[in-house]
Order: structure tokens, then sequence, then C-alpha cells
């Protein structure tokens, strides 16, 4: 008879195991609806179906993490190619590239354009549709790569012609006013944009073709007032990726072009001298991307682990040399952001 009634519960032991396992995985993953802020919140792109990876033919999903609750929010999750979110504190929106209005037609081959995410209520609407932005634009035309200052008024995005994919032009569109204008036409394939804790200048990344087969990224800036460019930092041999700017510095990746080693940096602009060089080996790391200050002396960053294939985010603390893995699902992840 005791066999019997225990038969008879073991069931329900299972059903409050499920329930008890799904509101544990409720309270670290939740969707658009329950963010109220990004403020302190690392924002990324992430192969939240892990389909095998984003760039693989597969979708990627805008995905926001706080480091402190370990609490992650899907902002989107369907099957369009998203990429690039950057968050505006001001307007309550993310402006991302993607490729969902002509993406069920032509698949990844289609054109991207900018869509705007309200994080109150998930609702996604075109965003250079605008009669503004719609000025600058023409069906032969990419729009890609939005960055938000830090203000959230201001946002730089990218147009190139469908038939010259090199052929770049960086815009600048201001809310308050309406209006865009051209901050550059001049540059080959630039990226990784970072605006300077003013809002008056523009860090990026783009290439410097010496000749056909000798090319290499560098590290340049752009003044948003007189949208004159400068140099800032160039070396022989090594691609040279942004990735943050804070308090007079910047973190950067440089891969070395022949060996195929990296190396993470930060450079001070005061003193024109890197501070840290820190080959990315010795973090245990085959690869990194993106790297966000968190404060002067710590940043998070992209990682792939060198024993895994498991991509994560960690934190890691130059100056005590302190490492500390935030996530770990393992699925790849991009272009992430760090909001102060």
């Amino acid at each position: 008879m005791q066999k019997q009634l225990s038969n008879i519960y073991l069931p329900h032991y299972f059903l409050m195991i499920i329930i008890l396992l799904f509101s544990i995985n409720s309270c670290l993953e939740k969707n658009q609806s329950q963010v109220k802020s990004l403020n302190k919140k690392l924002l990324y792109i992430q192969d939240v179906n892990s389909d095998e990876g984003i760039y693989s033919g597969n979708f990627g999903d805008i995905v926001a993490f706080d480091p402190s609750t370990n609490e992650n929010f899907i902002l989107t999750n369907d099957k369009f190619f998203d990429v690039y979110p950057t968050f505006s504190p001001n307007l309550g929106i993310i402006i991302f590239e993607s490729l969902r209005k002509h993406q069920t037609l032509s698949g990844l081959s289609s054109e991207s354009n900018l869509f705007s995410l309200n994080i109150k209520d998930g609702v996604i609407d075109q965003f250079d549709t605008l009669s503004a932005i719609r000025e600058c634009n023409s069906s032969q035309e990419y729009t890609y790569m939005p960055v938000f200052n830090n203000e959230g008024n201001k946002l730089i995005f990218n147009k190139s012609n469908s038939l010259n994919v090199k052929q770049k032009v960086i815009y600048l569109y201001d809310f308050d006013l309406n209006k865009v204008k051209i901050l550059n036409d001049s540059l080959i394939s630039p990226f990784s944009f970072v605006w300077s804790i003013d809002d008056l200048k523009i860090y990026f990344s783009a290439e410097n073709k010496k000749s056909i087969t000798n090319t290499s990224n560098f590290i340049g800036v752009i003044n948003t007032v007189t949208n004159e460019v400068n140099l800032i930092l160039t070396k022989d041999g090594l691609n040279l990726t942004i990735g943050d700017a804070f308090d007079g510095f910047i973190v950067y990746t440089a891969l070395n072009i022949f060996e195929n080693t990296q190396e993470l940096r930060i450079y001070d602009l005061t003193s024109n001298k890197d501070k840290v060089v820190l080959p990315v080996e010795s973090l245990g790391m085959k690869e990194i991307r993106n790297p966000q200050f968190y404060n002067k002396t710590t940043i998070f960053f992209i990682g792939q682990s060198t024993n895994e294939y498991a991509v994560n985010i960690y934190k890691y603390d130059y100056v005590n040399k302190e490492l500390s893995q935030i996530t770990n699902d393992g699925r790849e992840k991009y272009h992430l952001t760090y909001y102060q």
C-alpha cells in the first residue's frame, strides 16, 4: 500500500521540481517588458537559440545583461539578423541594424536598414524612414553601424552604395534639430565608432590601404564640429580595432596580421603611449572582442577561451590582474557596449 501511494504522488514531486527550475530560470532570463533602464548594463548581440553562430547564416538577437544581478534580458527573439545595437537613455530606444525588411526574400544578402526598439513596450519600427534621413538615402544604399552619443540625442551611422561596399559615408543625425549632415566620405571601410565623453569627437578604426596586398587598420578621430580627421595610432603589421574611450584613455585590440596573434592594449591619449600591452593568450583567451571600460582600471570584453569554443563575457582588472567570468552560456556574442 505504501509503494502504491508513493507511485501515485511521484509525478507531483517531478512537477514541483520542474516549476521550481522554471522559476529560477525566469529570474535570470527576462523579456523586454521588464527592462526599465540599461544603466549599468551590458548590451550586445547573441546567438540566443544557439544555432551554431551569428555569422554562419543564422540569426543574432539583442540582449541586455546586468552584471550585478546576473539577469539576462532578451530584447529580440526572432528569425531576423540584428547587429550593432546602441541605446539612447534620453529617448528610451535602441537603434540597431537589421536585415528584417528584406531578409525573408533575399536572406543574409539583403539590404540592411536601421530600426528602433522601445525598451518599455518592445515595439520595433523602421528608423531610417525619417524624412531627414530619407533625404540622404536611395534604394541602392545600405544603412548600418549606428552609434548614439553619450547624451543620446545624436546618432552616427554609415551608408554605402551596394555596388561599392568600400565607398562609405559617415552621417550624423541630430534628434533635437531633426537634421543630418555628412561627417566624412573619404575613409576606407570605417568601423567601430566610439564617442568621446564630451560628445565632441568620434574615435574610429578604418582601413589603411598601402597597396593591394598590404592593408592594416588604424585608429583615428573625427571632430564633429569641424569634420576634421586626425590619425591617432597606426602600427605596421597590426590591425587596430578600438573598443572604448574613457577619461583620457582608449582600449583597443591589436591583431598581428602575419602571426595571427592578438593583444589587448590601453592607450593614454595625453602621453600618446600604450599604458597596457597584454597578449590575450596570457588571459587564457584565443580571441577578445569589443573591450569596454567598466572604470579606469577594469574592462569588460567578449572572449573565447583557448581550451574550448565557448564565448562568454569577462571582466578584467588590469591593475590587480584579476579576471572573472561574467556569463556562462557559452553562446556566440558580438558588439558589446557597457552603459555607465
